[in-house]
């Protein structure tokens, strides 16, 4: 009989490329991942990786192996949610998120989820949301908190199922001295001239920054990339830039930096959470979901909760 964990390795080695990436997904030693790997080619009588230079792909067979695979451990998924009782709540549950949510929603709600439900093992990941998406598709995690800058489109595969928990908005970050500290709000056509802090390019915020900057027809000038925005208001702060700083999660302003609201338009991110399809009914992935939510929606502004598959939402309320 074929091992379920074996077929796992190999979705898992197709999807991230190296042993390596597989064996840090899963939790085990690249040794275990290898062994893994080569009973499942004695259990079929086939081989499945091959060498290429100093990686490893799947042979025909193996890709044609992990194509199944995934249709059969969707099958055990959805089939272990289905006889799983709603008063099982014990067992492991991971969930990836990325850094503002972990401090503004994950850590109140890991603490709400043990004081309800004790036997839950909730493991936490901090993963961008591409990143996050990917761990989600492969079955490494259950659950994931993703967000998507308005007017970004960002489509996810028909198997994930998402809802919304709010919106959050970012305001600008000025020194106390600058020309706009005093204002009740500014227009993002307004912060051509200005120095910026950002996050790393290819990332969705400082797509979100370019965006907004195109509708002065120049690109934002950035001279200081950090991933934290605890360091981009420290920059902000010396007098040296300006910042988008989103209000979920965000920590003590200090004293030399003053909050100015956007307009025209507002930066806005949906924040939603997303599970697998197959995992719907699952008495674990239910709890996890109520208290992200009841959570979620507390801390984050925003309109109805929808439920959509396919897509984060691209649009949502005007200004």
């Amino acid at each position: 009989m074929i091992e379920a964990s074996l077929l796992r390795a190999l979705v898992v080695l197709e999807a991230t490329g190296t042993v390596a990436s597989t064996a840090d997904a899963l939790g085990y030693t690249p040794s275990a991942v290898s062994q893994q790997l080569k009973k499942l080619e004695r259990d079929l009588g086939v081989e499945l990786t091959e060498r290429v230079g100093r990686g490893i792909v799947l042979t025909p067979a193996g890709r044609v192996t992990a194509a199944r695979a995934r249709t059969v451990l969707d099958s055990l998924e959805a089939l272990r949610a289905e006889v799983t009782t709603a008063d099982s709540l014990d067992g492991r549950i991971a969930l990836a998120t990325f850094s503002t949510a972990e401090r503004g929603l994950v850590a109140e709600a890991s603490a709400r989820l043990h004081a309800t439900a004790p036997q839950v093992d909730l493991h936490v990941i901090e993963r961008d949301p591409p990143e996050a998406t990917a761990a989600l598709e492969r079955g490494e995690v259950d659950l994931a908190l993703l967000h998507s800058w308005v007017g970004l489109p960002a489509h996810l595969p028909p198997q994930i199922a998402t809802e919304l928990l709010g919106e959050d908005v970012a305001d600008l970050a000025v020194p106390a001295h600058h020309r706009f500290a005093d204002r009740n709000r500014v227009a993002a056509d307004e912060l051509a001239d200005e120095t910026w802090a950002s996050v790393h390019t290819g990332s969705v915020c400082h797509q979100w920054l370019l965006q907004m900057s195109a509708g002065s027809g120049r690109a934002p000038r950035v001279r200081y990339w950090s991933s934290e925005f605890a360091s981009q208001l420290a920059y902000v702060a010396a007098g040296s830039a300006v910042a988008l700083i989103p209000r979920l999660g965000r920590g003590p302003v200090p004293p030399e930096v003053r909050m100015v609201p956007v307009v025209d338009p507002t930066p806005r991110r949906p924040v939603v959470l997303a599970w697998r399809t197959t995992r719907e009914h699952d008495p674990l992935v239910r709890r996890l979901r109520s208290v992200l939510l009841e959570v979620g929606r507390r801390q984050l502004p925003g309109p109805g909760a929808t439920t959509e598959r396919g897509t984060l939402p691209s649009s949502l309320s005007g200004d």
